[in-house]
Protein backbone atom coordinates (compact mmCIF):
# COMPACT_ATOMS: atom_id res chain seq x y z
CA UNK A 1 0.00 0.00 0.00
CA UNK A 2 3.24 2.03 0.60
CA UNK A 3 4.50 1.56 -2.46
CA UNK A 4 1.19 2.21 -4.38
CA UNK A 5 0.79 5.62 -2.62
CA UNK A 6 4.70 6.54 -3.45
CA UNK A 7 3.93 5.62 -6.62
CA UNK A 8 0.79 7.74 -6.99
CA UNK A 9 2.30 10.69 -5.74
CA UNK A 10 5.48 10.17 -8.01
CA UNK A 11 2.61 10.27 -10.63
CA UNK A 12 1.02 13.40 -9.70
CA UNK A 13 4.27 15.10 -8.89
CA UNK A 14 5.32 14.41 -12.52
CA UNK A 15 1.92 15.24 -13.64
CA UNK A 16 2.67 19.15 -11.75
CA UNK A 17 5.92 19.38 -13.35
CA UNK A 18 4.59 18.52 -17.06
CA UNK A 19 1.55 20.49 -16.18
CA UNK A 20 3.65 23.41 -14.97
CA UNK A 21 6.31 22.99 -18.52
CA UNK A 22 3.15 23.31 -20.66
CA UNK A 23 1.95 26.86 -19.04
CA UNK A 24 5.48 27.78 -18.80
CA UNK A 25 5.94 27.18 -22.91
CA UNK A 26 2.25 28.85 -23.19
CA UNK A 27 3.53 31.98 -21.50
CA UNK A 28 6.07 32.30 -23.60
CA UNK A 29 4.87 31.67 -26.66
CA UNK A 30 2.42 34.44 -26.06
CA UNK A 31 5.47 36.50 -24.66
CA UNK A 32 7.49 35.93 -27.64
CA UNK A 33 4.18 36.80 -29.63
CA UNK A 34 3.64 40.56 -28.46
CA UNK A 35 7.08 40.83 -29.35
CA UNK A 36 6.98 40.18 -32.42
CA UNK A 37 3.61 42.00 -33.09
CA UNK A 38 3.99 44.98 -30.95
CA UNK A 39 7.51 45.46 -30.77
CA UNK A 40 9.11 44.71 -34.11
CA UNK A 41 10.24 48.19 -36.24
CA UNK A 42 12.59 46.25 -38.25
CA UNK A 43 11.68 45.38 -41.95
CA UNK A 44 14.31 42.19 -41.35
CA UNK A 45 11.90 40.38 -39.14
CA UNK A 46 14.09 40.29 -36.20
CA UNK A 47 12.74 40.99 -32.84
CA UNK A 48 13.43 44.10 -30.69
CA UNK A 49 14.64 43.73 -27.30
CA UNK A 50 12.64 46.22 -25.07
CA UNK A 51 14.25 49.18 -23.60
CA UNK A 52 14.41 47.72 -20.23
CA UNK A 53 15.71 44.50 -20.82
CA UNK A 54 18.69 45.73 -22.73
CA UNK A 55 22.17 46.41 -21.71
CA UNK A 56 23.66 49.32 -23.98
CA UNK A 57 27.23 48.13 -22.36
CA UNK A 58 26.86 45.25 -25.37
CA UNK A 59 26.64 47.45 -28.57
CA UNK A 60 29.69 47.89 -29.97
CA UNK A 61 30.20 51.28 -31.12
CA UNK A 62 32.76 51.01 -33.91
CA UNK A 63 29.81 50.08 -36.43
CA UNK A 64 26.95 50.26 -34.61
CA UNK A 65 25.36 51.40 -37.96
CA UNK A 66 25.52 48.27 -39.49
CA UNK A 67 22.72 47.11 -37.66
CA UNK A 68 20.50 49.88 -39.06
CA UNK A 69 17.73 48.79 -41.46
CA UNK A 70 18.92 49.91 -44.99
CA UNK A 71 15.48 51.60 -45.72
CA UNK A 72 15.48 53.76 -42.49
CA UNK A 73 15.65 57.34 -43.32
CA UNK A 74 18.45 59.93 -42.04
CA UNK A 75 15.39 61.51 -40.25
CA UNK A 76 14.22 58.32 -38.20
CA UNK A 77 17.77 57.70 -36.21
CA UNK A 78 19.15 58.98 -33.17
CA UNK A 79 22.91 60.31 -34.03
CA UNK A 80 25.50 60.87 -31.31
CA UNK A 81 26.60 64.42 -31.65
CA UNK A 82 29.52 66.10 -30.77
CA UNK A 83 29.72 69.84 -29.87
CA UNK A 84 33.01 72.04 -30.91
CA UNK A 85 34.33 68.27 -32.04
CA UNK A 86 37.83 69.29 -33.02
CA UNK A 87 38.53 70.44 -29.54
CA UNK A 88 40.47 67.83 -27.62
CA UNK A 89 43.60 70.11 -27.31
CA UNK A 90 44.40 73.99 -26.59
CA UNK A 91 46.83 75.29 -28.83
CA UNK A 92 47.87 78.91 -29.38
CA UNK A 93 45.60 80.13 -26.53
CA UNK A 94 44.87 83.70 -25.34
CA UNK A 95 46.82 84.26 -22.46
CA UNK A 96 45.59 83.59 -19.24
CA UNK A 97 46.46 80.34 -21.63
CA UNK A 98 45.18 77.99 -18.23
CA UNK A 99 41.79 79.48 -17.78
CA UNK A 100 41.18 79.83 -21.51
CA UNK A 101 42.18 76.11 -22.33
CA UNK A 102 39.54 75.11 -19.42
CA UNK A 103 37.39 77.32 -21.12
CA UNK A 104 38.17 76.16 -25.16
CA UNK A 105 38.48 72.59 -24.71
CA UNK A 106 35.34 70.46 -25.24
CA UNK A 107 36.84 67.11 -25.91
CA UNK A 108 39.52 64.60 -24.56
CA UNK A 109 39.41 62.36 -27.52
CA UNK A 110 40.12 63.67 -31.24
CA UNK A 111 37.64 62.95 -33.62
CA UNK A 112 39.02 59.67 -34.77
CA UNK A 113 39.05 58.74 -31.13
CA UNK A 114 35.17 60.32 -31.23
CA UNK A 115 33.88 57.91 -34.30
CA UNK A 116 35.08 54.62 -32.53
CA UNK A 117 33.06 55.78 -29.54
CA UNK A 118 30.21 55.47 -31.63
CA UNK A 119 29.74 60.01 -32.72
CA UNK A 120 28.42 60.41 -36.41
CA UNK A 121 27.58 64.08 -36.03
CA UNK A 122 30.29 66.59 -35.51
CA UNK A 123 30.31 70.28 -35.36
CA UNK A 124 33.12 71.43 -36.94
CA UNK A 125 34.87 75.33 -36.25
CA UNK A 126 37.55 76.44 -38.63
CA UNK A 127 40.12 79.33 -39.22
CA UNK A 128 43.24 80.29 -40.61
CA UNK A 129 46.17 82.34 -40.67
CA UNK A 130 48.79 82.84 -43.20
CA UNK A 131 51.74 80.21 -42.84
CA UNK A 132 49.71 78.08 -40.62
CA UNK A 133 47.30 74.55 -41.38
CA UNK A 134 43.62 75.18 -41.56
CA UNK A 135 42.17 74.33 -37.98
CA UNK A 136 39.48 74.02 -35.62
CA UNK A 137 38.97 76.66 -32.77
CA UNK A 138 37.05 77.66 -29.57
CA UNK A 139 37.13 81.52 -29.36
CA UNK A 140 35.13 84.93 -28.44
CA UNK A 141 34.66 87.08 -31.31
CA UNK A 142 37.65 89.07 -29.30
CA UNK A 143 39.96 86.16 -30.42
CA UNK A 144 40.14 84.84 -26.94
CA UNK A 145 40.63 81.19 -26.19
CA UNK A 146 42.57 78.56 -28.21
CA UNK A 147 42.78 76.39 -31.30
CA UNK A 148 42.89 72.32 -31.64
CA UNK A 149 42.75 69.50 -33.75
CA UNK A 150 44.07 70.59 -37.31
CA UNK A 151 42.41 70.05 -40.46
CA UNK A 152 44.23 67.92 -42.21
CA UNK A 153 44.67 65.09 -39.31
CA UNK A 154 41.01 65.76 -39.01
CA UNK A 155 40.20 64.51 -42.60
CA UNK A 156 42.81 61.76 -42.35
CA UNK A 157 41.47 60.81 -39.31
CA UNK A 158 37.82 60.07 -40.91
CA UNK A 159 39.55 58.43 -44.30
CA UNK A 160 40.95 56.39 -42.23
CA UNK A 161 37.50 54.86 -40.14
CA UNK A 162 35.48 54.75 -43.61
CA UNK A 163 37.90 53.04 -44.95
CA UNK A 164 38.16 50.19 -42.59
CA UNK A 165 33.97 50.71 -41.29
CA UNK A 166 32.18 51.03 -44.38
CA UNK A 167 28.74 49.90 -43.24
CA UNK A 168 29.07 53.75 -40.91
CA UNK A 169 28.48 57.48 -42.41
CA UNK A 170 29.36 60.69 -40.92
CA UNK A 171 27.96 63.60 -40.84
CA UNK A 172 30.21 67.27 -40.51
CA UNK A 173 28.24 70.34 -39.64
CA UNK A 174 31.22 73.44 -40.80
CA UNK A 175 29.26 75.75 -38.31
CA UNK A 176 31.53 78.61 -37.89
CA UNK A 177 34.60 80.88 -40.08
CA UNK A 178 36.77 82.51 -37.67
CA UNK A 179 36.75 86.32 -37.76
CA UNK A 180 39.61 88.31 -36.27
CA UNK A 181 42.56 90.04 -37.26
CA UNK A 182 44.97 88.00 -39.67
CA UNK A 183 41.38 85.60 -40.25
CA UNK A 184 39.29 86.22 -43.31
CA UNK A 185 36.30 84.16 -43.33
CA UNK A 186 36.16 84.09 -47.06
CA UNK A 187 39.38 83.00 -47.64
CA UNK A 188 38.98 80.16 -45.41
CA UNK A 189 35.73 79.23 -46.95
CA UNK A 190 37.67 79.13 -50.54
CA UNK A 191 40.66 77.20 -49.10
CA UNK A 192 38.23 74.75 -47.35
CA UNK A 193 36.51 74.20 -50.94
CA UNK A 194 39.59 73.80 -52.40
CA UNK A 195 40.79 71.40 -49.70
CA UNK A 196 37.91 69.25 -49.96
CA UNK A 197 38.42 68.45 -53.69
CA UNK A 198 41.90 67.60 -52.89
CA UNK A 199 41.40 65.49 -50.09
CA UNK A 200 39.07 63.83 -52.54
CA UNK A 201 42.21 62.45 -54.18
CA UNK A 202 44.07 61.68 -50.70
CA UNK A 203 40.74 59.56 -50.27
CA UNK A 204 40.83 57.26 -53.22
CA UNK A 205 44.53 56.64 -52.38
CA UNK A 206 43.82 55.42 -49.31
CA UNK A 207 40.31 53.24 -49.70
CA UNK A 208 42.14 51.31 -52.57
CA UNK A 209 42.63 47.64 -52.55
CA UNK A 210 46.71 47.03 -52.12
CA UNK A 211 45.86 43.24 -54.18
CA UNK A 212 43.74 44.74 -56.53
CA UNK A 213 45.72 46.59 -59.03
CA UNK A 214 42.90 47.91 -60.88
CA UNK A 215 41.41 49.84 -58.06
CA UNK A 216 40.76 53.16 -58.04
CA UNK A 217 39.65 53.53 -54.49
CA UNK A 218 36.43 55.34 -53.83
CA UNK A 219 34.93 58.29 -53.10
CA UNK A 220 33.82 59.69 -49.34
CA UNK A 221 32.02 62.77 -50.02
CA UNK A 222 28.51 62.27 -50.35
CA UNK A 223 26.89 63.64 -53.41
CA UNK A 224 23.90 64.32 -55.12
CA UNK A 225 23.00 65.67 -58.27
CA UNK A 226 19.89 68.30 -56.56
CA UNK A 227 19.39 71.96 -56.21
CA UNK A 228 20.27 73.78 -52.78
CA UNK A 229 16.83 73.96 -51.93
CA UNK A 230 16.13 70.05 -52.19
CA UNK A 231 15.12 68.42 -48.81
CA UNK A 232 17.92 65.30 -48.60
CA UNK A 233 16.63 64.36 -44.91
CA UNK A 234 14.18 61.68 -46.26
CA UNK A 235 17.51 59.93 -47.41
CA UNK A 236 17.75 56.10 -46.71
CA UNK A 237 20.78 55.13 -44.46
CA UNK A 238 21.41 52.58 -47.53
CA UNK A 239 22.06 55.49 -49.40
CA UNK A 240 24.92 57.05 -46.93
CA UNK A 241 27.06 54.33 -45.95
CA UNK A 242 30.95 54.80 -46.39
CA UNK A 243 29.93 58.66 -46.58
CA UNK A 244 31.12 62.03 -45.29
CA UNK A 245 27.59 64.31 -45.45
CA UNK A 246 29.19 67.59 -45.67
CA UNK A 247 26.97 70.69 -45.03
CA UNK A 248 27.42 73.98 -44.78
CA UNK A 249 26.19 77.12 -42.51
CA UNK A 250 26.99 80.42 -44.05
CA UNK A 251 29.21 79.09 -46.59
CA UNK A 252 29.51 81.98 -49.28
CA UNK A 253 31.29 84.47 -50.10
CA UNK A 254 30.16 88.14 -51.74
CA UNK A 255 28.68 87.92 -54.65
CA UNK A 256 29.15 83.83 -54.50
CA UNK A 257 27.72 80.58 -53.24
CA UNK A 258 29.92 77.88 -52.60
CA UNK A 259 27.26 75.29 -52.22
CA UNK A 260 26.86 72.67 -54.22
CA UNK A 261 25.18 69.06 -53.53
CA UNK A 262 26.35 67.58 -56.58
CA UNK A 263 30.13 68.27 -55.08
CA UNK A 264 29.36 67.59 -51.71
CA UNK A 265 28.79 71.01 -50.31
CA UNK A 266 25.31 70.78 -48.88
CA UNK A 267 22.93 73.97 -47.65
CA UNK A 268 22.94 73.52 -43.88
CA UNK A 269 20.06 76.18 -42.25
CA UNK A 270 19.55 76.44 -38.78
CA UNK A 271 15.96 77.16 -38.60
CA UNK A 272 15.62 78.00 -34.61
CA UNK A 273 14.42 79.44 -32.33
CA UNK A 274 11.01 79.77 -34.29
CA UNK A 275 10.78 77.34 -37.25
CA UNK A 276 7.57 78.74 -38.45
CA UNK A 277 8.72 82.32 -38.82
CA UNK A 278 11.67 81.35 -41.28
CA UNK A 279 9.99 80.61 -44.80
CA UNK A 280 10.69 78.23 -46.89
CA UNK A 281 13.83 76.72 -44.49
CA UNK A 282 11.79 73.06 -45.50
CA UNK A 283 13.17 73.31 -48.82
CA UNK A 284 17.06 74.11 -48.51
CA UNK A 285 18.79 70.45 -48.39
CA UNK A 286 20.20 70.39 -44.37
CA UNK A 287 17.49 72.25 -41.62
CA UNK A 288 18.45 71.57 -37.97
CA UNK A 289 16.50 73.18 -35.37
CA UNK A 290 19.62 73.63 -32.71
CA UNK A 291 18.66 76.14 -29.94
CA UNK A 292 21.48 75.57 -26.67
CA UNK A 293 20.56 76.54 -23.52
CA UNK A 294 23.48 78.85 -22.84
CA UNK A 295 23.85 78.86 -19.40
CA UNK A 296 25.85 76.42 -17.26
CA UNK A 297 22.80 75.93 -15.11
CA UNK A 298 22.26 72.10 -15.16
CA UNK A 299 18.56 72.72 -13.93
CA UNK A 300 18.12 75.62 -16.40
CA UNK A 301 19.29 73.81 -19.28
CA UNK A 302 17.43 70.69 -19.22
CA UNK A 303 14.13 72.03 -18.58
CA UNK A 304 14.70 73.76 -21.29
CA UNK A 305 15.93 71.50 -24.17
CA UNK A 306 13.06 69.15 -22.71
CA UNK A 307 10.97 71.64 -23.37
CA UNK A 308 12.35 72.79 -26.83
CA UNK A 309 12.11 68.42 -27.71
CA UNK A 310 8.51 68.49 -26.47
CA UNK A 311 7.48 70.67 -28.95
CA UNK A 312 9.99 70.50 -32.11
CA UNK A 313 11.39 66.87 -31.56
CA UNK A 314 10.34 63.40 -33.19
CA UNK A 315 11.02 61.50 -35.97
CA UNK A 316 10.08 62.07 -39.68
CA UNK A 317 9.82 65.81 -39.44
CA UNK A 318 11.59 67.97 -42.54
CA UNK A 319 14.01 69.26 -40.04
CA UNK A 320 16.40 67.07 -37.94
CA UNK A 321 15.93 68.15 -33.91
CA UNK A 322 19.03 68.77 -31.82
CA UNK A 323 18.63 67.86 -27.97
CA UNK A 324 22.12 69.96 -26.93
CA UNK A 325 22.51 68.55 -23.81
CA UNK A 326 25.81 70.72 -23.30
CA UNK A 327 26.37 73.36 -20.72
CA UNK A 328 28.16 76.91 -20.94
CA UNK A 329 30.20 78.82 -18.87
CA UNK A 330 31.21 82.01 -19.04
CA UNK A 331 34.35 83.55 -19.58
CA UNK A 332 35.01 85.15 -16.91
CA UNK A 333 34.16 82.26 -14.57
CA UNK A 334 36.77 79.68 -13.34
CA UNK A 335 34.19 76.87 -14.31
CA UNK A 336 35.59 74.16 -17.31
CA UNK A 337 33.53 73.07 -19.94
CA UNK A 338 35.08 69.38 -19.22
CA UNK A 339 34.30 69.62 -15.84
CA UNK A 340 30.43 70.66 -16.24
CA UNK A 341 30.35 67.98 -19.25
CA UNK A 342 31.19 65.31 -16.91
CA UNK A 343 28.44 66.06 -14.05
CA UNK A 344 25.99 66.69 -16.94
CA UNK A 345 26.55 63.50 -18.87
CA UNK A 346 26.50 61.03 -15.44
CA UNK A 347 22.49 62.20 -16.08
CA UNK A 348 22.03 61.62 -19.20
CA UNK A 349 20.83 57.97 -19.84
CA UNK A 350 18.35 58.82 -16.50
CA UNK A 351 17.12 61.99 -18.65
CA UNK A 352 16.43 60.11 -21.47
CA UNK A 353 15.00 56.77 -20.13
CA UNK A 354 12.27 58.30 -17.62
CA UNK A 355 12.07 62.10 -19.13
CA UNK A 356 12.25 61.41 -23.20
CA UNK A 357 11.48 58.06 -23.97
CA UNK A 358 7.62 57.45 -22.33
CA UNK A 359 7.28 60.13 -24.51
CA UNK A 360 7.45 58.85 -27.85
CA UNK A 361 9.28 61.78 -29.11
CA UNK A 362 12.81 61.41 -29.82
CA UNK A 363 15.68 63.71 -30.88
CA UNK A 364 17.42 63.07 -33.97
CA UNK A 365 21.26 63.70 -32.77
CA UNK A 366 22.11 64.25 -28.73
CA UNK A 367 24.58 66.91 -28.80
CA UNK A 368 27.63 66.03 -26.35
CA UNK A 369 30.80 67.43 -24.74
CA UNK A 370 33.35 65.31 -23.49
CA UNK A 371 32.59 62.40 -25.93
CA UNK A 372 32.44 58.78 -24.03
CA UNK A 373 31.86 55.26 -25.57
CA UNK A 374 29.54 55.08 -21.94
CA UNK A 375 27.49 57.67 -22.89
CA UNK A 376 27.11 57.16 -26.97
CA UNK A 377 25.85 53.60 -26.03
CA UNK A 378 23.16 55.22 -23.65
CA UNK A 379 22.16 57.27 -26.76
CA UNK A 380 22.50 54.90 -29.78
CA UNK A 381 20.67 52.55 -27.65
CA UNK A 382 16.81 54.30 -28.88
CA UNK A 383 17.32 53.11 -32.14
CA UNK A 384 15.39 50.18 -32.21
CA UNK A 385 17.65 48.21 -34.97
CA UNK A 386 20.45 47.82 -32.54
CA UNK A 387 18.29 46.22 -30.13
CA UNK A 388 17.33 43.45 -32.70
CA UNK A 389 18.01 39.45 -32.00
Amino acid sequence: MALLDNHQGAQRSQGGMILKARILEILLFIGLSFLISGCSDSTSGEVIIPLESFDPSTINTINWMSKLDDNRKLNEIVLPGSHDSGMSKCVDCSSPAGITCDLSKTQEWDIEHQLHAGTRYFDIRLGYEKGKLISTYHRQSSGDGCDGEDFPHLMEGVARFLKHYPSEFVIFMFSHWRDTPKHYPDAIKVLVDINLTEWEKFFKSITKDPTDPDSKGRELLYKKDVSIYDNILATPVSELRGKIVAVFKNYTIPGQSLYDPSKGRFFYMDIGPYPWEKGPWEKTNFPVYDEYSDTANYHTMKKDQLNKLDTFGGFGSPFLFVFSWTLTPKWYSQLSVIGLASSANKSLPKVLEKEVWPKQKLPNIVYIDLVTTQTNQCIIQYNNDVRTW
